[in-house]
C-alpha cells in the first residue's frame, strides 16, 4: 500500500508537524506498527514522498477504535489487559480487589473505577453484591468470610466509639463508678477481640456471557475474531 505524509499522519493521528517529530525521533516504524502496519520502505516521486506500507493484521486496528469509541479510552494495552481480568475473574466468580487490577492494568485506581462503569453501561457485566474477606495482620493472610461476620465486625467497631463516649459521660459524673468500670471491661474485651484483624469487601460483578460486545471484543483480543462472525 502507497501513502502519502498527510494520510500517514491522518492514520496516526497527528498533524504533518507532528509527522514530521515522529521521524525525527526515528519512531515511525514502531507507530506504525503500533496500529497495525510495517513499514516496507519510504520512496520520493516527483519529489513527494510516500510510505510503501502492508497490513500486518486489521485487529489491532479494530482494536484500537474499539477501545477508543466503545469504552472511550485510549489506552489500548492497558484496557485490554484489565478487561481479561476483570472478565476473567467475573466468570470465575472470584474476586480481585480494585488495588490489584489497577497495578495488574498500569493504570490507577480511578481509571478501573471508570472502566468498571463502561462495561455496567455496556452490560458486559453487572453488580452482583460483594466478596467478604478478613485479613490476619499477626500473619499478613486473607481468607473470605461471611456478610454476617463482615457486619459483625463493623458493628462491633461501631459499639467501641460507643464505649468511648460513655466513659467521657463518667468523667462528666453522668454514670456511675461501676458502670464505667463494666464499660472499661467490656471495651477492653472488644478490642482484643478486633485488634489484630480488618474485614472488608470487594464488588461482585456477573458476566454476561451472551453480551455481543463482550463476545466480540474477547474474540479480537485473543486473535480469534472473524468477519463472519
Amino acid at each position: 500500500m502507497k501513502l502519502d505524509r498527510r494520510q500517514v499522519a491522518n492514520m496516526l493521528g497527528v498533524k504533518l508537524d507532528g509527522l514530521k517529530t515522529i521521524e525525527r525521533r526515528k519512531q515511525i516504524e514502531k507507530r506504525l506498527k503500533d496500529i497495525g502496519y510495517n513499514l516496507i520502505n519510504k520512496i520520493t516521486e516527483n519529489r513527494k514522498a510516500y510510505y510503501i506500507v502492508e497490513m500486518v493484521y486489521s485487529d489491532k486496528q479494530l482494536i484500537n477504535s474499539i477501545c477508543r469509541h466503545s469504552f472511550n479510552t485510549l489506552k489500548t494495552n492497558e484496557f485490554t489487559t484489565y478487561f481479561k481480568e476483570r472478565t476473567k475473574h467475573s466468570k470465575k466468580d472470584k474476586a480481585i480487589s480494585l488495588e490489584s487490577l489497577a497495578e495488574i492494568s498500569n493504570v490507577n485506581s480511578s481509571t478501573i473505577c471508570k472502566w468498571d462503569l463502561k462495561l455496567l453501561d455496556k452490560k458486559i457485566i453487572s453488580k452482583d453484591g460483594f466478596f467478604y474477606f478478613k485479613l490476619n495482620k499477626l500473619t499478613q493472610t486473607v481468607e473470605e468470610v461471611t456478610k454476617e461476620e463482615f457486619k459483625s465486625f463493623w458493628k462491633n467497631r461501631g459499639r467501641l466509639k460507643t464505649y468511648n463516649n460513655l466513659q467521657r459521660r463518667y468523667l462528666k459524673g453522668e454514670i456511675t463508678f461501676n458502670e464505667a468500670l463494666e464499660i472499661s471491661n467490656n471495651q477492653t474485651a472488644l478490642r482484643l477481640e478486633l485488634e489484630n484483624k480488618y474485614l472488608y469487601r470487594a464488588k461482585r460483578y456477573k458476566l454476561n456471557l451472551d453480551n455481543k460486545l463482550y463476545i466480540d471484543f474477547s474474540k479480537l483480543i485473543k486473535g480469534e475474531f472473524t468477519i463472519e462472525d
